[in-house]
């Protein structure tokens, strides 16, 4: 899997990442989509694949919204940690 080296837009941590295909590639195939890729350290992108069903086929914005509220949920937590930070 290609990887580079960035901020993970989740976690915040400096890191290599990796790609995370917003539609799965179970369902859509390698070529198709393509320029729906989320680059994710290692940690985030398991986190976020487990709450991706694997036998159901979601539509498109279904994906997305998943994505999007786990994206919103990390940053949250990451705002709750920085508070407590001294």
């Amino acid at each position: 899997m290609p990887r580079h080296r960035g901020r993970c837009p989740a976690c915040k941590r400096v890191g290599r990442l990796t790609r995370h295909h917003l539609l799965p590639r179970r369902f859509y195939g390698n070529g198709q989509h393509n320029e729906h890729i989320l680059l994710l350290c290692k940690e985030c992108h398991e986190e976020l694949e487990v709450r991706i069903p694997l036998n159901t086929r979601l539509n498109d914005w279904q994906y997305l919204a998943i994505a999007a509220k786990y994206l919103k949920e990390k940053s949250h937590e990451e705002a709750v940690s920085s508070m407590w930070q001294v």
